[in-house]
């Protein structure tokens, strides 16, 4: 029975009670249409009939409360709470101890639900607490954690559990002295003043009501008879009459729910029920007059703050909480207070405490002028007398000045003729020296003007020297290249030279040819290592590149050695990973901002190439800095130039790294209409930038516009390249995986098809471009369910990376897509094998924290499902929980639909239903309500509804299997292990 239909019972009852009881059923029948309020209130006439022929003595109220409490016990659960003990109750209901047994993660709460019969006014008491709650977000008020009802209807609500003590009893036990006290009363009121400026009134503070908990901190409970300023009372604010049970209607027993603590109340509460802010500054003055009385010696202010907290005039109160609180602060501050009265003495007395060093500065001041003074006078008496024989001395000193100024005017004449004469004599020497040190600067200049012109020329020697050896680098270069044409052309008519015939060749005749050169050497080396990368051969390209960087170290050419050190990073980073690329970018870097100008376009780029190894090994603050510095020197210094195109779509990578493919889309846009102002469309920097910025397009899921930006790159590419280039094929392979996401992977396998023999016929079979694509048509044959073809590919690729991956990071990760497959297809000891490889090569590789390491985690708790071994599986599970990144909603929809079927597999298939269905409308929100992943998704809840196996739940299963069937078939293949599974459960 719902709460409603209780209510509506009560309703009826009130109304028919009084009636004789031939009367009474048919105007029940006439008052409700509803069974169940019929059925109800009949039966409480009943209990009513038979209390009055004394066969049964209970209320009919209490008949109502025990057909309407909940009865919990130890282990109960209600929604995600586990019910662990009761801890307490009262007039509106009970408060249980519970434990959240969802297994998402541990919780201790206590749950409060309404107890007996809920009326309409005390469910709207219940209502107006969890609403008050919601609003109240504070670090010292109770949280309101979750809320919901009981089947038969009684509402609940859980709060956040706090664990601690009573204000009074914890002062009490502690022995707090006033200033600590104070400290935490405070910051009670904070939390009171909070509520108030959300409108609420509390109307029930007590200590049992401020708990401190085992941080030290005052938190605020149970708001359940709280009030929104200005709204009235509600009924149940008022003791509850009781519903007689005797034919004379005279209450035997009377339940009252009471809406305050009398002690704590103020005088308008209990005499009107007429509540405001000043209600609880009363019942906070209360409470600190009690918290106060155990502290020696008693206060007089603090005597007179209670007194004015607990006046019985509202109008004499503090006028808020935050009155009441800063007439505290005073009193820490020893400033006056307000609830003191503003005398004279008494302020003066207050400032004389606050101040006391300045008087006692003051009166020391004073006592000094005064002995001054007197020294003064003392001092004055002695100059006096003084001043007399000084006079006197005066005199006679005249007499003696005159004597001697006579003297010192004869000896003055004869010093002046004597000035003239060195005067005349120093004139003659600053002559001399003058005309010397003209002479000595002619001297310096001309040095000067030596030295400058032997500089200019050394440096024009030296220029002369590097064009020369320039020159004669490029002639060697040029004649090596020449002589490799044709010696590797016997009939230079034909034209047809295979690409990896010439490398050969080249790489045969470099040791021997170029001995005694080791820049051209150098320079070649390094330059068939780009060639090598270029066709897709990055062993081959690493080797060389590593060789001319072995000859160039001898070179005392740094920023020579910087570029090929970038050249090898972009190729590792490319084709081996970031880890091992790392060393060569950070040595070209340091190089770069050693020897480098610090506003050169090299320098920038050398940063770039750091910032994205850094953003590839997940440290995205430090990547986004040097992508910062590296754009702020070309942006200012070279706003037009190819490296800002590329760095632009350097970055974009960045951000598409970081799952941020708006920002990622942004960027690479700036390199397309860079490059496109540089070299027209039909230049490879600029298809290149547009193929990326498709992709980007694709994983924002606008997927029309970017199959449009794919096709018209691949128009673009075929005229700039003919049909059959490697390049071609690179953008059928992206276009590929765009269908693949818009969920047309049978257009996609036809790309990938197309593009396979150009790949080979380009890369070879043996290289890592085939790996690429093989991996992609592993992952399409597995989205239209033919699993067996999605494991041929997978292990092929395997196969390559066995002989071609140098570091084991390749084949970590095809390693795991492997086994994925070989899952679907039912080969769980191949998978087995597989999965496992794959984990402990990457954990060695990348530690347990890494996304890679996460998705294998996963992986081998499906396959653990898929065995039965369900505590294996929730093991697995436990362990990346909390691991899982925000970026990508698709790993926690994974991990949520394996925590499902390990609830299926334990035999709680409820829990498991439930969660099944989150997971299917998370895909669906992800994906979209038209993809075929998202609707076979749901796969799993049929089969669980079959488990359970009830007639309805079969019936249920069946009929979500049909509605899969239809929106699937249309992309798997038709004998795929998906539609045959379909099929069966479609038959049950």
């Amino acid at each position: 029975m719902t709460p409603e239909q209780f209510i509506a019972l009560r309703d009826v009852f009130d109304q028919v009670i009084d009636l004789a009881p031939v009367e009474r059923e048919a105007r029940v029948r006439a008052l409700s249409n509803d069974p169940a309020v019929i059925d109800g209130v009949l039966s409480l006439l009943a209990a009513n009939e038979a209390a009055a022929s004394k066969t049964y003595s209970t209320p009919v109220n209490a008949v109502l409360t025990d057909a309407t409490t909940v009865k919990l016990a130890v282990g109960d659960v209600l929604g995600a709470w586990r019910i662990e003990r009761e801890i307490g109750h009262g007039g509106m209901g009970t408060v249980y101890l519970v434990e959240r047994s969802d297994g998402h993660f541990k919780q201790t709460a206590a749950l409060k639900f309404l107890r007996g019969l809920p009326s309409a006014n005390r469910l709207q008491h219940f209502a107006r607490e969890r609403q008050l709650l919601a609003n109240l977000q504070h670090p010292n008020i109770a949280q309101l954690l979750d809320g919901g009802a009981t089947n038969s209807g009684q509402p609940y609500l859980v709060m956040a559990y706090v664990d601690g003590a009573p204000i009074d009893n914890h002062c009490r036990a502690l022995d707090l002295d006033h200033t600590q006290i104070l400290r935490l009363f405070v910051a009670a009121c904070e939390a009171v003043a909070f509520a108030h400026r959300q409108l609420i009134v509390h109307c029930d503070l007590k200590p049992s009501n401020i708990l401190i908990d085992k941080e030290g901190r005052p938190i605020l409970l149970d708001f359940g008879v709280s009030r929104l300023l200005g709204a009235t009372a509600l009924e149940d604010d008022a003791p509850e009459a009781s519903i007689a049970a005797t034919p004379t209607a005279t209450p035997t027993a009377t339940h009252t729910i009471t809406g305050y603590t009398p002690r704590y109340a103020s005088p308008e509460q209990r005499e009107t029920g007429i509540v405001s802010t000043a209600s609880d500054v009363y019942s906070l003055g209360v409470m600190l007059g009690e918290l106060l009385e155990q502290c020696e010696p008693n206060n007089d202010e603090l005597n007179a703050i209670v007194a004015k907290a607990t006046s019985t005039t509202v109008a004499m109160r503090f006028q808020s909480v935050e009155a009441l609180v800063d007439d505290i602060a005073r009193f820490q501050r020893r400033e006056p207070l307000r609830a003191m009265p503003r005398k004279n003495g008494y302020v003066a007395r207050k400032l004389f405490i606050r101040r006391w060093p300045l008087f006692v500065v003051g009166i020391a001041f004073v006592v000094t002028v005064f002995g001054f003074s007197a020294k003064i006078f003392v001092e004055s008496q002695r100059a006096q007398h003084a001043e007399q024989v000084a006079l006197e001395e005066r005199d006679r000193a005249k007499l003696a000045q005159q004597q001697a100024l006579t003297e010192r005017d004869a000896k003055d004449a004869a010093r002046g003729e004597a000035l003239i004469e060195r005067d005349r004599a120093q004139s003659a020497e600053s002559r001399a020296l003058k005309e010397r040190d003209a002479t000595e600067a002619a001297r310096r200049d001309a040095l000067v003007e030596r030295d400058r012109a032997k500089t200019e020329e050394r440096k024009a020697v030296t220029a002369r020297e590097r064009a020369t050896l320039a020159e004669t680098g490029a002639r060697q270069t040029s004649d090596f290249l020449i002589s490799v044409f044709d010696s590797s052309n016997p009939n230079a008519e034909s034209g047809d030279i295979p690409a990896s015939k010439l490398i050969a060749a080249a790489e045969a005749r470099v040791e021997k040819d170029m001995q005694g050169q080791p820049a051209t050497q150098a320079a070649l080396y390094s330059t068939l290592g780009v060639v090598q990368s270029n066709m897709g051969r990055s062993k081959e390209a690493i080797a060389n590149l590593q060789r001319a960087i072995v000859i160039e170290r001898n070179m005392n050419r740094p920023l020579v050695l910087a570029e090929m050190l970038t050249r090898l990073d972009l190729i590792i980073s490319a084709h081996e990973g970031a880890i091992d690329a790392e060393p060569y970018a950070r040595e070209a870097l340091a190089l770069r901002e050693k020897f480098d100008q610090p506003d050169s376009r090299e320098l920038a780029e050398a940063r770039a190439a750091v910032a994205y190894i850094e953003s590839y090994l997940g440290r995205h603050k430090e990547a986004s800095l040097l992508f910062q510095q590296s754009l702020n020197i070309l942006e200012k210094h070279y706003p037009n130039h190819p490296a800002t195109a590329e760095i632009y779509a350097t970055y974009g990578g960045h951000f598409r790294l970081n799952s941020d493919f708006d920002k990622a889309a942004q960027y690479y846009l700036r390199s397309v209409q860079l490059n496109a102002t540089l070299f027209g469309e039909l230049h490879p920097k600029y298809l290149i930038a547009y193929a990326w910025y498709a992709r980007s397009l694709a994983s924002l899921r606008r997927f029309d516009e970017a199959e449009i930006a794919f096709r018209r790159a691949l128009e673009l590419r075929k005229k700039l390249h003919g049909a059959q280039n490697i390049l071609v094929a690179d953008v059928m392979v992206g276009l590929a995986d765009l269908l693949n996401d818009a969920d047309r992977p049978r257009e996609a396998l036809q790309l990938m098809y197309e593009a396979e023999p150009i790949i080979v016929l380009a890369a070879g079979k043996v290289s890592q471009k085939q790996v690429n694509l093989l991996n992609k048509i592993s992952g399409a044959n597995n989205f239209i369910g033919n699993y067996d073809a999605a494991v041929k590919a997978a292990a092929e690729a395997v196969g390559i990376l066995e002989i071609i991956d140098t570091n084991g990071q390749s084949i970590a990760i095809m390693l795991g897509n492997l086994g994925s497959f070989q899952m679907r297809a039912g080969k769980l000891a191949d998978a087995r094998k597989s999965l496992f490889a794959a984990y402990e090569t990457r954990l060695a590789r990348w530690g347990d924290k890494h996304i890679s390491v996460i998705d294998a985690q996963l992986n081998i708790a499906d396959l653990h499902v898929r065995s039965r071994e369900f505590e294996a599986a929730s093991a697995r599970l436990d362990a990346v929980r909390g691991l899982l990144p925000t970026s990508n909603p698709l790993n926690q929809i994974n991990y949520d639909r394996l925590r499902a079927l390990v609830m299926a597999g334990k035999g709680d298939y409820d829990s498991a239903i439930v969660a099944l269905e989150k997971t299917e409308a998370a895909r669906f929100k992800a994906r979209g309500d038209k993809s075929a992943i998202a609707w076979m998704s749901m796969i799993d809840r049929a089969e669980v509804l079959a488990q359970r196996g009830t007639p309805a739940d079969k019936q249920r299963s069946a009929a979500l299997a049909a509605q899969i069937m239809d929106k699937i078939s249309p992309t798997f293949d038709p004998a795929s292990s998906v539609i045959a599974r379909l099929q069966k459960l479609q038959r049950q």
